[in-house]
């Protein structure tokens, strides 16, 4: 898989241009197709280039997060099977 080709401040740049031009003339200018424009449309729409980066971060933070709470869940259930298995 590819590295991301454009950045988030160039992504915003390209959505406000499209307002004033037409989607398929920024998709053909940037080289993009349709689908990535409308991603892009439905992730960053209406943010501002700031507030789309702390966005990337947060959702970085909250998947690293969710990787922590998972492995600590998979302890927590080892420990519980071991328990049970000391009782008997």
């Amino acid at each position: 898989m590819a590295g991301q080709k454009y950045s988030i401040d160039k992504i915003i740049q390209i959505l406000s241009e499209a307002k004033m031009l037409s989607m398929s003339s920024v998709c053909r200018k940037y080289g993009i197709c349709a689908s990535t424009f409308y991603r892009w449309q439905k992730h960053y729409s209406g943010f501002s280039s700031d507030q789309a980066k702390k966005l990337v971060i947060l959702e970085a933070e909250n998947s690293a997060l969710k990787k922590i709470l998972a492995e600590k869940e998979l302890e927590n259930a080892v420990l519980r099977d071991f328990i049970k298995k000391n009782d008997l």
